[in-house]
Formats: structure tokens, sequence, C-alpha cells
């Protein structure tokens, strides 16, 4: 089954409470009842020079995107980390931390993540990830993951996000087990998923699939959650 949500659906965040500048804008937001541990996606795009707040937060692990401009991600519990342009960051907080974004001299535009993290290890990280360069294409890079691919950074719950690149023409085709959801989200491009055409910000929910086929309209770039 694929529900599919348009960038002109907003809604009112209730998962997380979150404190906003007058020079902040989203440019997409969504909300929605617990899509496996999936709580909440954020496409932010935040002006030069300024800095947002997000949290308090419990049992979450936060994954941060950035598609342009530069950014610091800060929590008080663990290091900063420096985000450049395809970099992202996997976020614990100790419960009731929050998670500052400073931005640099550019814009920046990126996409936040809220996985639920539901593990007796309680200990708050924050660390840093590089999107592969490979020459390949379609490309379908794991960024992080609680399954044990390879050296990135791990979770402490049975998921994975994905980047997907792919030229115009291209298919990836992504096999999981029927019991399994996934969250796609778009980024840039038109991709083309069973008979949806969706635009850039457009995401699915996806589950009781086994093979989900995603044909490139236009050269895309995406993102993709695997859940239990």
């Amino acid at each position: 089954m694929y529900e599919v949500y348009r960038r002109n659906q907003r809604r009112r965040m209730q998962t997380v409470s979150y404190t906003t500048y007058s020079h902040l804008q989203m440019t997409s937001e969504w909300e929605f009842q617990p899509f496996g541990p999936l709580g909440y996606c954020l496409d932010t795009l935040q002006q030069p020079d300024c800095e947002v707040t997000r949290g308090p937060f419990r049992e979450v692990t936060v994954v941060t995107y950035l598609l342009s401009g530069t950014l610091t991600v800060e929590v008080a519990s663990a290091s900063d980390v420096q985000l450049g342009p395809r970099d992202y960051s996997v976020t614990t907080p100790r419960d009731g931390d929050s998670i500052v974004y400073r931005t640099g001299t550019e814009e920046a535009h990126f996409v936040e993540i809220g996985l639920t993290t539901l593990s007796d290890d309680s200990a708050s990280s924050n660390r840093v990830g590089h999107v592969s360069r490979t020459r390949r294409s379609p490309d379908l890079g794991c960024l992080v993951s609680g399954q044990g691919h390879g050296d990135v950074p791990g979770i402490s719950l049975d998921s994975a996000v994905y980047r997907g690149y792919m030229r115009a023409g291209e298919n990836l085709i992504f096999e999981t087990l029927l019991s399994r959801k996934l969250f796609l989200l778009v980024l840039r491009g038109t991709v083309r998923l069973e008979q949806d055409r969706l635009l850039p910000r457009d995401a699915a929910f996806i589950r009781r699939v086994s093979s989900v086929p995603i044909a490139a309209v236009q050269t895309t770039e995406l993102l993709l959650v695997d859940m239990a």
C-alpha cells in the first residue's frame, strides 16, 4: 500500500516542540500517527548566521541530512559536529536535551528525521557521516543502520536510512520484507511510484509491499527509511 503526502500538506507538529526565529522558514512539514519508529520529518530552509533549537527530546535518534550550505549541530551532552553539503549527522540526545542548528555565512537547507529509540542504552552521541561518492548510477547507499551495514553509523533500532541517486530514465528496485514499513522522501527531481508521480518535497508511506520499483522521471535525489 502506498500513501502519498504532497509538499503542500503541512500539519502542526505534536511529537516535538521547537523554538523558531523570524529568519527561519519551514518549507515543508509532516506530522502523522506513528509509522513504525518514524516520529516526524522536517524540511527546513534556515537563513545565514542564525540558529534554531529543537526539543526537548525523549527516546529519539535524529538523522539530519544537509542538502546545501553549512551547518553546526550542537547538543549539550555530546560534541558538536560540522556539516557540509551532502553530509549528515546522527544525533542521540540525552532525554531532555535539545539540538541547536547554527548556520554559517550561507543559507542552509536540511532535512531532519526523528526515529523513536526504545533502548536501555541512554548514552548520548553526535556523529557525522559523508555520502559515499560513487561513479555508478543509479545508486542507493546506506547512511545509518541498526542492521549491521558495514562501517556506517549505527543506531539502536531495527531501521536503516538510505540516500538514493538516479538519472532521468533510470530505475531502482528496493527489496524488503512484507512486514516492514518504508518512508520515501524526494529531495530533488521527480520519481514515479506505481501510478503516483512524486515531486520535490513529496513523500510516501509504503507498507505491505516487498518490492518497491522507483522510476526517475528527472535526475533525482531521495531519502528512504526502512523500518521494522
